[in-house]
């Protein structure tokens, strides 16, 4: 291929990459909203922590508070692994 239908394939992935972590994002939000308590495992210990924000760039994090108030940013994938579909 040359390298303009590299750069307009590159641009259309790019496209589509962009609506999935718009999607992912807004599903964040709506499973996880703030002040949802949530459990996840730190090591063999399992917490439960308040959620009181949402990543806004691109990563599916949420801000959540313990219960000493400290905060911190878990992976959202650590809150699904303790959650039952």
């Amino acid at each position: 291929m040359n390298q303009k239908k590299l750069i307009a394939k590159l641009k259309r992935q790019l496209e589509i990459m962009k609506e999935i972590v718009r999607d992912i994002e807004l599903a964040t939000k709506e499973a996880f909203p703030i002040g949802t308590s949530v459990d996840y495992r730190h090591g063999e210990q399992l917490r439960t922590v308040r959620v009181v924000g949402h990543s806004d760039w691109g990563a599916p994090r949420v801000e959540v508070a313990g219960v000493t108030g400290k905060t911190y940013w878990i992976d959202v994938h650590r809150i699904l692994e303790e959650v039952e579909a």
